[in-house]
């Protein structure tokens, strides 16, 4: 991963990209942030339902259709979305992540741009003492002084359980891009990144994680972040964990899922799996 001509980024699963429509909030701590307000309303459990199930079609003169035909129809059968509590209890969690991350990072604070700056700052300071390889191995060193709203929660199963699956079709259902110009009259500029969703390395490297966002973000938003802060794959694990957290600030980043992260790396294992 040292070149352009060693890396290659997997395929990036889209989203729809939209312009901001703001809803009214009804819960408090939730009005006046543009981030939340152009959020998909907060579904009820038979919405959810609603939006997730599929099943194919079915019409009683398939049975006459000859077997060529027959045999693409059941192909028909892998569409099928049957929703579980265990689903519902999956998108009311994103639904809450974004939303708490979002609470402490209204970009209409006085201080949002401010505290942008010092989170950024405090990651190069904690990270500057310590050698690359201690980086792959500890990940990110606990920063006591550096508020984080985030939070995250592992979601595991066997493999073949339908784990991506599930997650593709909560998200699909979400905008993965938010376009805002203008909140209630005043104008604002803001390109808002819902969630992005990542396959873990091959090789589990931290180094790889970090490449994998800036060409996720080129290909989503035609920016040049691989290539101004992974220098084409030749930038250092210690330049680019600041870089990718100032980036995914300035575009308001809301969920980060990295998939098939077990098995691949003990370390991101333990302590990465959705943020």
């Amino acid at each position: 991963m040292d070149s352009s001509n060693t890396w290659q980024n997997p395929p990036l699963f889209r989203g729809r990209i939209v312009r901001a429509s703001y809803r009214d909030q009804k819960i408090p701590d939730y009005m006046g942030n543009p981030l939340i307000e152009a959020l998909p309303p907060i579904w009820s459990k038979q919405e959810v339902i609603d939006l997730l199930q599929h099943y194919p079609d079915y019409r009683e003169e398939y049975r006459t259709w000859t077997t060529e035909l027959q045999l693409h129809l059941i192909r028909r059968v892998l569409k099928f979305f049957e929703v579980m509590p265990n689903h519902i209890d999956l998108e009311q969690r994103i639904l809450c992540t974004l939303r708490t991350g979002y609470e402490a990072r209204n970009p209409l604070a006085p201080d949002a741009w401010r505290n942008i700056r010092d989170k950024v700052e405090a990651l190069k300071s904690a990270l500057s003492p310590l050698e690359e390889a201690q980086i792959e191995e500890e990940l990110m060193p606990t920063i006591p002084d550096l508020e984080m709203a985030a939070t995250g929660f592992a979601f595991i199963g066997l493999s073949g359980s339908g784990k991506t699956t599930s997650l593709k079709n909560i998200f699909a259902h979400y905008p993965q891009v938010i376009i805002h110009s203008s909140y209630h009259g005043v104008d604002f500029n803001h390109v808002q990144v819902v969630w992005i969703k990542l396959e873990c390395p091959f090789d589990g490297s931290i180094k790889g994680l970090c490449l994998n966002y800036f060409q996720a973000l080129d290909s989503l938003l035609g920016t040049h972040y691989y290539e101004n802060y992974g220098r084409r794959g030749r930038a250092s694990v210690d330049e680019m964990l600041p870089s990718m957290a100032r980036v995914s600030l300035l575009h308001s980043l809301g969920v980060l899922v990295l998939d098939e992260i077990l098995g691949r790396h003990e370390v991101l294992s333990r302590r990465l799996v959705v943020t």
